[in-house]
């Protein structure tokens, strides 16, 4: 393991001594002792250990680090021969080829695990630096230790907790493409590696989400940290999965280190809580409280923009009555066939939900009063139109609709709500299975 220049401390290598160096002439000698110096200087506080070897591969100079580590007296090394003092296994394997090429004129390196003398199982850095006067060949060669040992250790502690942890760690580069990547990317989302590498990342992400994907990638690139961002990524099965991200860029060298979760079931769970606290559980509508929220938002566009509205309120005609004649299990059918046939009779952007017992409500978005009353008229053409199979018999069931327009008095959903149930209260009392406008 070729080692250590020390450029010794107090004393002087015999080649530097005198006139000459190996028959150079006096110029060339002061261009080498000019380098020579120069790298003396260098080595005086470095904890590197530094040697310098002549073309016998002898020892001439070795630093303090040199001594130190090896636990020697300057006068133990210098005129050694690498050999003798690195043993033959490490001056075959590593010192003798790697001084060959610096004698060459070529900087040679190499790291490698090394059995040093009273250092023990290291792992060090080692460069043969040719040192020669100008246009001539190498007199003697430079060589530079490092024991980068603790480093190579945190590496491989790093590989460890990079390839066991549970989260998916990568580095990306600044121009989207996956440079590393722990397995648990391959756990996760089913892509082998070579696959994730293989083109960007963007394109893993759905479509609807890569705008704002890419806005949030921009603020990367503008050295911004990103905390708490989610996207979904397409798996190789075909399947959807959120992704939560925290990631730091390094403008200097152009990467972004993420530490990225699988968050798909807490979103699941996050959707499940949504839905029971926004959804009658018994049908799947809104419940009240969220019906009148998104009715008082759309009111405020409508009113914005002077679309027109409409509102309307639904009762199951006679309802108590098939409760008693088919029992309650009968009843809760009727209530969730009733909310399918409404759904499907009303567009997307509709607003429908359940007030309590048999009665619902909807509001009809960008609607007429005559598209409105159409609209009215097929749904309880549809309705009356269901049979409900039960045990006890075949269940047929008609509706009484109250209707009411937005107008310009309207400053709140309450007031329409309340004008809507009017009309259906008169609905009921003209009979029941009819529609009434205010």
């Amino acid at each position: 393991m070729a080692i250590m220049v020390n450029f010794g401390m107090g004393k002087t290598a015999p080649e530097l001594r005198g006139t000459s160096i190996h028959g150079l002439k006096m110029t060339e000698q002061h261009l080498l002792q000019e380098e020579l110096a120069h790298y003396k200087q260098i080595v005086s506080s470095t904890p590197d250990m530094i040697s310098l070897v002549n073309r016998d591969l002898v020892y001439q100079i070795v630093n303090d680090a040199y001594l130190k580590n090896y636990k020697k007296q300057r006068d133990e090394l210098i005129g050694k021969t690498v050999r003798e003092v690195v043993g033959d296994e490490i001056f075959e394997r590593i010192s003798k080829p790697n001084l060959q090429r610096a004698f060459a004129g070529e900087t040679a390196y190499v790291e490698d695990w090394l059995m040093v003398p009273e250092m023990g199982r290291r792992y060090l850095a080692i460069t043969f630096h040719p040192v020669r006067a100008k246009n001539e060949p190498p007199e003697y060669v430079a060589i530079n230790v490092r024991d980068i040992t603790p480093l190579k250790q945190a590496e491989a502690d790093r590989q460890r907790i990079f390839d066991v942890s549970l989260d998916m760690l990568c580095v990306a580069s600044f121009d989207g493409y996956f440079e590393e990547l722990n397995p648990a990317w391959t756990r996760t989302l089913g892509w082998k590696e070579e696959e994730l590498k293989a083109g960007k990342w963007i394109d893993l992400v759905i479509a609807s989400d890569r705008e704002a994907t890419q806005a949030a990638h921009a603020r990367l690139l503008r050295g911004e940290t990103l905390v708490g961002f989610e996207n979904r990524f397409r798996c190789k099965d075909g399947s959807i999965k959120w992704i939560s991200w925290n990631s730091f860029p390094d403008l200097e060298k152009r990467q972004v280190f993420a530490v990225a979760r699988d968050v798909t079931e807490r979103r699941k769970l996050e959707e499940e809580l949504r839905r029971l606290a926004t959804t009658d559980p018994l049908t799947g509508a809104n419940n009240r409280r969220h019906f009148i929220e998104q009715a008082a938002a759309e009111l405020t566009r409508s009113r914005r923009y002077g679309s027109p509205l409409a509102v309307v309120m639904i009762d199951v005609d006679h309802f108590k009555r098939i409760n008693d004649t088919y029992g309650h299990d009968a009843g809760d059918e009727v209530l969730r066939r009733m909310v399918d046939c409404c759904l499907q009779t009303l567009r997307s952007s509709d607003i429908f939900g359940r007030f309590g017992g048999e009665e619902f409500a909807a509001v009809l978005q960008e609607s007429s009063q005559e598209t409105a009353l159409q609209t009215c008229a097929r749904l309880a053409k549809k309705l009356a139109k269901m049979k409900i199979r039960t045990p006890r018999g075949e269940i047929s069931l008609t509706v009484s609709i109250g209707l009411t327009m937005l107008s310009g008095p309207d400053q709140s959903i309450d007031a329409l709500l309340k004008r809507a149930d009017n009309a259906l209260y008169e609905a009921k009392k003209a009979g029941r299975n009819r529609m009434v406008l205010h």
